[in-house]
């Protein structure tokens, strides 16, 4: 949950606002994910959360998409992204112990 004392000088109240009506919907997607992953699904919803703060940050109107799509789209970018990196990283240690193997 977000500390609700210190949001809003960093992201403003209405911003605050906007992240605790979506909680269910960031949830609901990060669900869909914990099936791809061994992240816990509070990280996932972590990631879910600053991932909504940036598509309040960048929503135009103008583009003639709704807010929940916009929203979906930065949400799930940011937990495939992360999962990738995730990935990526436990790949490589696994690569880098099976070279240091002695025969």
């Amino acid at each position: 949950m977000l500390n609700h004392q210190s949001a809003p000088s960093a992201v403003g109240q209405s911003t605050v606002q906007s992240i605790d009506a979506n909680l269910k919907f960031i949830e609901e997607l990060a669900l869909q994910y914990t099936h791809q992953t061994s992240l816990p699904k509070a990280q996932l919803m972590m990631i879910g959360r600053k991932a909504l703060v940036r598509a309040i940050e960048h929503f135009n109107v103008d583009r003639g998409l709704t807010f929940s799509a916009h929203a979906a789209w930065w949400v799930k970018q940011s937990i495939e992204r992360e999962i990738m990196v995730t990935t990526m990283a436990a790949s490589h240690l696994i690569l880098r112990d099976n070279n240091n193997v002695s025969d």
